[in-house]
C-alpha cells in the first residue's frame, strides 16, 4: 500500500509539471507577496507562480503523509494495548480452568415416583478422570 501511495503521489507531481510546462507563459510571471501589519511589513522577492503552486503542493503532500502517519501510530498503539489486554483475558481464562474438567451425568436414583408415574431423574457431578475409570471397567 505504501509503494501505491508514493507511485500515485508521483504521477500526480508529475502531472501538474506537465500541465504547468505547457502553461509556461501564464506561470512564468512573477508575483510579489506582501503582508502589511500595523507595524510589520514584509514583501517576499518575485516569484514565479509555478514555483509557489509546487511549493504548496509539496506543502500539501507533507501534511496529509504526516496526517497518515500519526494514524498509523495511533493504530499501532491501539492494537498493542488490545493484544495487551487479550493476552491478560487469555491468562485469567486458563487460570480459572480446574485442572480436571468435570462432566455431567444424569443418573437415576430411586425416588418417590411422581404424580405421572415417572421418578425424576439426579444429576451427578464426576470428574472426568473418574468417568473414564467407570468407562474402562465397563
Amino acid at each position: 500500500m505504501k509503494y501505491v501511495r508514493i507511485t500515485i503521489y508521483a504521477l500526480v507531481f508529475v502531472l501538474a509539471v506537465v500541465f504547468i510546462q505547457q502553461n509556461l507563459e501564464y506561470f512564468a510571471q512573477d508575483i510579489t507577496i506582501r503582508l502589511n501589519l500595523h507595524y510589520f511589513r514584509f514583501s517576499s522577492m518575485p516569484i514565479p507562480i509555478y514555483v509557489l503552486l509546487l511549493l504548496s503542493f509539496l506543502a500539501g503532500v507533507i501534511i496529509a503523509s504526516l496526517y497518515g502517519v500519526m494514524d498509523r501510530i495511533r493504530t499501532k498503539s491501539r492494537l498493542r494495548s488490545e493484544c495487551r489486554e487479550r493476552a491478560r483475558l487469555q491468562k485469567e481464562l486458563e487460570s480459572l480452568k480446574p485442572s480436571e474438567t468435570a462432566v455431567i451425568k444424569s443418573v437415576d436414583t430411586p425416588s418417590v415416583p411422581s404424580e405421572s408415574g415417572s421418578s425424576p431423574q439426579a444429576l451427578e457431578l464426576r470428574t472426568e478422570t473418574e468417568t473414564d475409570k467407570k468407562d474402562q471397567v465397563d
